[in-house]
């Protein structure tokens, strides 16, 4: 018997070292995968188009125009307008034709006009819409208007996500268990 043990024992603790490096390598590999996995998770959940009117497209983060991007902050608002009426007048030809009922016969002219208007503290952006979608377009611009004012407790920004670790990690590395108190404030 040698100083660190037998030829089997030697042989043995060397592949028992061995096999220790592959599981730990692998784990690490999976774990490097379901980072990556998490990560591209991430990208296509922010990537994704939330709602749609029109050239106008709202993600979970931003507002796509053709004016350009607009990121969601309290700042942004999305407002509809209209403009015009639906006016109603007799023509010769139509009097000439059918005389006096040609008054009962009116022809309608639709003239009014529909927008949605993105504010935005980058830029502004107008879409013109149907006049027939203004059911439509009035709750787009609310569910713009909704993602922008609680962007700022659900944003994935990460200046956000940096601050939220700088706070937690202090008080996570001695141990103590935190929890927001009033006001969004950590206590331990």
């Amino acid at each position: 018997m040698g100083l660190f043990g037998t030829p089997e024992e030697r042989t043995a603790k060397r592949e028992l070292g061995e096999a220790q490096k592959e599981l730990d390598q692998s784990l690490r590999s999976r774990e490097n995968g379901a980072e990556a996995l998490r990560t591209l998770a991430k990208q296509i959940k922010k990537d994704a188009v939330i709602a749609k009117h029109g050239r106008v497209a709202l993600y979970t983060d931003r507002v796509a125009t053709p004016s350009g991007v607009f990121f969601l902050t309290p700042e942004v608002s999305a407002v509809v307008d209209t403009a015009g009426a639906i006016s109603s007048r007799f023509t010769v030809t139509r009097f000439a034709l059918m005389g006096p009922f040609a008054l009962a016969m009116k022809k309608k002219k639709d003239q009014r006009e529909l927008f949605l208007y993105i504010d935005a503290p980058t830029g502004q952006h107008m879409e013109p819409c149907r006049p027939d979608d203004a059911v439509r377009v009035r709750m787009f611009a609310s569910q713009i208007t909704n993602a922008a004012r609680s962007s700022e407790l659900t944003g994935d920004r990460p200046e956000r996500l940096e601050n939220l670790r700088l706070r937690y990690e202090k008080p996570r590395r001695a141990g103590l268990r935190v929890a927001l108190g009033a006001g969004g404030t950590a206590s331990a």
